[in-house]
């Protein structure tokens, strides 16, 4: 069996498995507050950098793996950790997960 298959059958037993690697996520569908979905992924955040264009602040950018049948587009924002984060870009499905890129801007 290729390592390839392995990975996709091992996608949602273990790596979505918030007992193992994920946590549980909420997608603002569109962006819209009222419009809530739960999902799982796997998040990784950088360190904060300093963003001086909007005023003195820190942008925060991150990553998400997701199984590759989540629907999600960059119209949307993920609520993570207690913070919302915008969706900055989508990436294509690999290996049963997709990545995706987001951000937040919090004023100093």
């Amino acid at each position: 069996m290729p390592l390839s298959t392995l990975i996709n059958e091992h996608v949602t037993s273990v790596f979505m498995n918030t007992e193992h690697f994920a946590t549980s996520l909420f997608r603002y569908v569109d962006g819209d507050d009222g419009r809530m979905v739960a999902i799982t992924g796997i998040v990784t955040i950088q360190p904060a950098e300093q963003d001086d264009m909007r005023g003195r602040g820190y942008v925060h950018r991150g990553e998400i793996l997701l199984q590759e049948d989540v629907k999600i587009t960059a119209t949307d924002a993920i609520k993570y950790d207690g913070n919302r984060y915008e969706v900055v870009t989508v990436g294509d499905a690999e290996h049963g997960m997709r990545s995706v890129q987001i951000q937040r801007y919090q004023p100093e």
